[in-house]
């Protein structure tokens, strides 16, 4: 075989081998997004000079927490427009918006965890709509 035939042979393996190494390997994540509501913030709807979004959105989080172990996996801030995303491992998980000391937000029961499923290379979406009881 000339030399020009083995270097030929040598490009193909590393271009085969590069190609595969791309294909094969597994996407071990997956996303999740949504978007948080909170209210009532008024006792009558429209308010003006009530609480302010900005800063019930600043001290809350959204939080993943393994469902089988109850480890927490991954958690996310909740944008000033109500939006969060985050990365988890593929799994299951129970979602659920919580305030800074780690408590669920909202009327007590009402806003329980959401359980959901994450597949490796796929977004999820899962939104909430947090009542906060006010009347």
């Amino acid at each position: 075989m000339s030399r020009y035939g083995i270097a030929l042979l040598l490009s193909l393996f590393a271009i085969l081998a590069f190609t595969l190494g791309c294909v094969s390997q597994p996407q071990q994540a997956g996303a999740l997004f949504g978007e948080v509501t909170v209210g009532p913030l008024c006792p009558v709807e429209p308010c003006i000079g009530g609480m302010n979004l900005t800063a019930i959105y600043s001290s809350l989080r959204v939080d993943a927490r393994d469902s089988a172990t109850g480890a927490l996996a991954a958690s996310a801030e909740i944008s000033p427009a109500g939006h969060y995303s985050m990365r988890l491992p593929a799994g299951s998980y129970n979602i659920s918006v919580a305030q800074e000391n780690g408590q669920p937000y909202g009327i007590p029961g009402a806003n329980a965890p959401k359980r959901i499923g994450i597949a490796a290379g796929v977004s999820a979406e899962l939104d909430f709509d947090i009542d906060t009881g006010i009347r």
